[in-house]
């Protein structure tokens, strides 16, 4: 409210009983009203908005009725909220909620001690941030650079590990002398559990510091949420009371937590990083990591560096290494389906052929065995179709057949198997593909004559009245 009696004192002391003008003029430069029906007021530590009522009861009813008369009867302007890095403040329809980065100046040459303090923040990201993996050391140097360019990335940075290993250094030392504390944040969970997250709007870093283990029906709710807040172009931002405003969505996410957090961190948002606890309790190295990289100058020649990384070709998705965490993640939350496919078949090297109902058979006493609540057969079907396993009917009985490395190649590419599974593959000799293949079309040319026995051809499916189902003699 400060700012608001500094607005109503400066154009008491510019208004004169016959000259409006200055006071116009004044306010043209602080309070904006926008295409929602909502206003903008310009502060020196960034900006507020305020529905028409509120404007009205703490400025315009304490100003002169013709400054109120100018300002909701004869001033024509209306504004547009965009946040956008590469654009001013105030254009001439629009108001630019992204407040600038910390530096600007790429000409001053960096000193030693600068370049030194650089490098010693790079060694903690290998080391302790990464671990001594090039790859994502490298991932991490590009998602960080594309924020410095002012561009959102489609995924999170997910830092996960206990206390006093350093997870809040990276992220202290970014907002503070790097991108800069009026474009960035630290938040707690609100956003995602109220859903009123207009703090975060106009911020290129968010930073969600500790977040909580949810609860289950938390969790339904908070994933959906930060899901959409990590890939969308653009977000509503809500406030209790207040419009929603609906406005370009440039936020980047880092989470620091000790807890197990993300429920799903297996998904392609997330890039859990393999966090090192070589100093965790070693004050003396974070001490002197603070004197040395902590300040405005070091961060301004690690912000350039930055800006000088190539990110022409950079996708934050795409790009993202497996990590050792990440390996741990798909093994963890493995849909139970698939765990026993990977255990039942494909680590015993052998592919699947046989009924629906004797499948869904096993999988339910692989279940029971495991202690577990095993799904109906519609839903286990269901989500063997995900993954592009369907079944046929042959001969009256549905049945699935899926060779052994078909379930390989989509092990593959989902990461069903962990290092600490010990899992080879077999290498099948040429005559033990060919008998497998030799099997295969005897039992298909078997299934065919059957089929040329029926008198009723509409209980052929698609897939069997194909040519290339039939054409095997």
């Amino acid at each position: 409210m400060s700012e608001i009696r500094k607005i109503i004192n400066t154009c008491k002391t510019l208004q004169t009983e016959y000259n409006v003008t200055p006071c116009i003029k004044y306010l043209s430069s602080k309070v904006f009203p926008m295409d929602n029906g909502q206003h903008f007021i310009l502060t020196r530590d960034g900006f507020m908005i305020y529905d028409i009522t509120t404007i009205k009861q703490v400025l315009f009813n304490k100003l002169s009725k013709k400054l109120s008369k100018w300002y909701f009867e004869d001033n024509e302007n209306v504004y547009t909220l965009i946040m956008d890095p590469k654009k001013p403040l105030i254009t001439k329809h629009a108001i630019n909620t992204f407040e600038g980065f910390k530096h600007t100046d790429r000409e001053t040459k960096p000193t030693d001690k600068d370049i030194n303090g650089v490098n010693m923040m790079l060694e903690f990201i290998n080391d302790v941030i990464c671990s001594g993996n090039k790859d994502l050391f490298n991932y991490v140097l590009k998602f960080l650079a594309n924020i410095a360019h002012g561009n959102k990335n489609q995924s999170c940075l997910y830092l996960k590990g206990p206390q006093g290993i350093g997870k809040s250094t990276l992220t202290t030392f970014l907002i503070n002398h790097v991108y800069g504390d009026k474009i960035c944040i630290n938040s707690n969970a609100d956003p995602l559990l109220k859903g009123y997250n207009r703090q975060l709007m106009g911020k290129i870093l968010v930073v969600f510091e500790e977040l909580p283990t949810f609860s289950k029906s938390e969790w339904n709710g908070v994933s959906s949420v930060l899901k959409d807040m990590i890939t969308a172009d653009k977000q509503h931002y809500n406030e209790k009371y207040l419009k929603s405003v609906y406005v370009d969505n440039l936020n980047n996410y880092i989470i620091n937590t000790n807890t197990e957090a993300i429920k799903d961190s297996n998904g392609r948002r997330y890039c859990i990083l393999d966090l090192s606890t070589q100093y965790q309790g070693k004050h003396k190295y974070f001490s002197k990591l603070y004197d040395i990289c902590f300040n405005d100058n070091v961060g301004r020649c690690f912000y350039n560096y930055l800006l000088g990384i190539d990110i022409s070709n950079f996708n934050s998705q795409g790009d993202m290494p497996i990590t050792s965490n990440k390996m741990d993640a798909y093994a963890e939350l493995l849909p139970l389906e698939y765990k026993f496919l990977k255990h039942e078949y494909l680590f015993k090297n052998i592919g699947i052929n046989t009924t629906v109902d004797t499948l869904y058979k096993q999988y339910e006493n692989y279940c029971s065995n495991n202690g577990k609540n095993a799904k109906g057969k519609i839903l286990f079907c269901k989500k063997l179709k995900e993954i592009n396993l369907n079944y046929y009917k042959s001969n009256g009985s549905n049945k699935y057949r899926v060779s052994h490395s078909t379930l390989l190649n989509i092990s593959n590419k989902q990461n069903w198997v962990h290092d600490l599974d010990n899992y080879r593959v077999k290498k099948f000799t040429k005559q033990e593909r060919l008998d497998e293949i030799t099997t295969m079309v005897t039992e298909l040319k078997r299934e065919y004559k059957q089929l040329l026995k029926l008198k009723d051809g509409t209980v052929l499916n698609t897939m069997e009245k194909s040519d290339d189902y039939f054409n095997l003699e």
